[in-house]
């Protein structure tokens, strides 16, 4: 074969040669790191819903802490509170939180007061939908004694009625202590009405196909992936594992193209047959490597987890292109991971403070007050802890009603935190109406100082109170505590509460409205 034959041939091997490397290095490198990162970016902003599911979970479980763990449901469940029901379980205690029903339980497993609403037309049900015994099937199984903290239980569960959301807590005076002598349980059923709110509160669409246990429904969120229709699956199920709900999440449109020949490399092949020799010398500066350099970036991305990095590619021809999509496509799932890092971050706020007074709530108070525990014994420097109790705060309430005594609650915790000087201390919310602060590198006599000021700002607010055994305005007995580890090495944290609160009965034992300092008992 001549020369003239050959040359041809060898032209037309290394065309075809050159235009599969173009389309394997395209099929078998570029668009998997694109679909992957694809997928991790639906993933994510599928894993919206699955947190709207998880934050309404959390305010159930907040609330039922709230009502369940409080002296009026405690003293009505032990009969001596006549009027609880018609002053807490009205509607409006369901309509204002969008929950469909509760129940009280006494420990025998028999409802003692119960109401349920028709969130739709903001009605209460003459029927209840929910049967008891299915309502009792989801209360905590064991009932806690005087020592013991409140059991609180929550999660999804499929009933008669339908699907609900549900959370249920042993009822325990505001003090966590006495006998339960019951348990209460509230719920929302999952309709409708549930996933319009979470389509407007989290800007997501999608449907929701309920399911049953002889229903397949594999689908996570870990190995999703869109279908053709830009779609993503993820399944709610119960607590015992069945599946309830399959939502179809709708994505945006795809912006990577899964043409396995698209146009720019069947304009590089025509290219390549017509001047192969200018194709040969430029191809490796024009084509492979800007694709392996945004393969490389892609990996980098992929191995440092690191969205920040961006190609900023220039230029027009489509490898540049391509690079712009690939920035696009991860300054998308840039955002989306902030979206859930700030999602995640206000769950994690939601979990920790108290709705009403935005003051950190008991669960925050006992991890801080171990750690700053530790650090004064490991420093050798003091902590003190004040206990603040509202006088006569049951009274406010039964006078003027829950509202008035919220607003109350919420201006205490705004005098608590201008109280407190340094980022270091923590005021927080103990329970009804009872608050903490800790002060750490503080003494006794600091500690007065801050209770000094708590009084006198409470005194200026000039918040009336018609109903106290102290005066005509609301005011507060206050407990202080010290631990000095160089003095008392082997006191606990656990002794600290237990002498603050000692130091807190006998505040109110002296008429209230002062402050009584542990050791000068």
């Amino acid at each position: 074969m001549g020369l003239r034959a050959q040359v041809p041939l060898i032209l037309g091997i290394a065309t075809l040669s050159m235009l599969g490397i173009a389309l394997v290095s395209r099929q078998a490198v570029l668009l998997p790191q694109l679909l992957e990162t694809e997928a991790v970016a639906d993933r994510i902003n599928a894993r919206r819903l699955e947190l709207g599911f998880e934050l309404l979970r959390q305010r159930a479980e907040e609330w039922i802490y709230d009502y369940a763990v409080w002296d009026d449901t405690f003293e009505f469940l032990n009969g001596r509170n006549p009027d609880y029901v018609a002053s807490n379980l009205m509607l409006k205690t369901l309509l204002a939180p969008r929950f469909s029903g509760i129940v009280l339980f006494d420990n025998a497993n028999r409802a003692v007061a119960r109401i349920e609403a028709d969130l739709a037309s903001g009605r209460l049900r003459d029927a209840p939908r929910l049967g008891l015994t299915e309502a009792a099937a989801l209360l905590p199984a064991t009932v806690p004694v005087d020592s013991e903290p409140p059991v609180i239980v929550s999660g999804v569960a499929l009933t008669a009625a339908g699907p609900l959301l549900y959370a249920a807590g042993s009822v325990k005076q505001a003090s966590e202590r006495g006998d339960s002598p019951g348990r209460m349980l509230i719920y929302r059923f999952i309709d409708e009405q549930l996933f319009e709110q979470l389509r407007a509160n989290l800007q997501v669409s999608f449907t929701a196909q309920p399911l049953d246990a002889q229903q397949a429904a594999a689908e996570t969120l870990d190995t999703a992936h869109r279908d053709a229709s830009d779609r993503i699956y993820w399944t709610l199920r119960a607590g015992d594992g069945a599946p309830v709900y399959r939502f179809a999440l709708q994505l945006p449109p795809t912006t990577i193209d899964r043409d396995p020949v698209p146009a720019s490399i069947r304009v590089i092949g025509a290219l390549v047959v017509l001047i192969f020799v200018i194709i040969m010398l430029m191809l490796d500066r024009q084509v492979l490597r800007p694709i392996a350099d945004i393969a490389r970036h892609l990996q980098r991305i992929r191995d440092d987890r690191d969205y920040s990095l961006r190609l900023q590619a220039r230029g027009g021809d489509e490898i540049a292109a391509l690079g712009r999509e690939c920035d696009a496509l991860i300054a998308f799932v840039q955002e989306q991971q902030e979206q859930l890092a700030a999602q995640a971050k206000e769950l994690r706020d939601l979990s920790n403070h108290d709705a009403l007074t935005g003051l950190a709530n008991r669960r925050l108070f006992d991890v801080v007050l171990l750690d700053y525990w530790h650090l004064a014994r490991r420093h050798g420097t003091p902590l003190t802890l004040l206990l603040c109790d509202l006088d006569s705060f049951k009274n406010y309430n039964d006078r003027l009603g829950h509202p008035a005594g919220d607003a109350v609650l919420t201006r205490f915790g705004s005098i608590l935190r201008a109280a407190l000087i340094r980022q270091s201390d923590l005021s927080c919310r103990y329970g009804g109406e009872e608050f903490a602060l800790l002060l750490p590198n503080t003494d006794a006599a600091g500690g007065e100082e801050v209770a000094a000021r708590i009084h006198a700002a409470l005194r200026e607010a000039r918040l009336p109170h018609p109903d106290s055994r102290v005066g005509p305005l609301v005011s507060v007995s206050i407990g202080v505590a010290s631990y000095d580890p160089l003095a008392e090495p082997e006191l606990l944290a656990e002794s600290l509460l237990a002498n603050a609160d000692k130091a807190l009965y006998a505040a109110k034992g002296r008429g209230r409205n002062c402050t009584t300092t542990f050791g000068a008992i």
